[in-house]
């Protein structure tokens, strides 16, 4: 939640929550809490970050293969429900990752393989500006 405007992550956190609330309500999906967790570059140390912004939680969802790793490793009591967007071939989206959007977004804006609400979103705040921006700048 503490980076934006970078070519990895060209949207700033209040802009990534609207995002996943629209697209959550686009798929009636209405019992969720979102939580701004900064990263802190510590992979031993994250879940514990993560505890303390969170409190007790019994799903993740992460298509960040160091994130998984991390929550699979962790000695947890109780164990989490992880949704993993690297394993789960039939989620909403197939294979398509961030990466490979802002990929297709630079060369031409592009409603395949998102909700018509993200899409509509990007469009509406100008994405592909700002992708040329945050590229141009690495």
């Amino acid at each position: 939640s503490n980076k934006s405007f970078e070519q990895k992550n060209p949207l700033s956190s209040k802009e990534r929550k609207e995002c996943i609330t629209k697209a959550l309500k686009e798929f009636k999906i209405d019992n969720y809490k979102i939580f701004y967790v900064p990263d802190i570059n510590n992979h031993s140390k994250y879940v514990d970050h993560v505890l303390k912004i969170v409190g007790k939680f019994s799903i993740i969802a992460t298509g960040n293969p160091i994130v998984l790793k991390t929550f699979k490793d962790y000695n947890s009591k109780k164990p989490w429900n992880i949704e993993s967007f690297q394993e789960q071939s039939g989620r909403p989206g197939g294979e398509i990752t961030a990466s490979e959007i802002r990929k297709k977004w630079l060369k031409r804006s592009s409603r395949k393989d998102l909700p018509s609400s993200i899409f509509n979103y990007l469009k509406s705040i100008n994405f592909s500006n700002r992708l040329k921006e945050t590229s141009n700048n690495h």
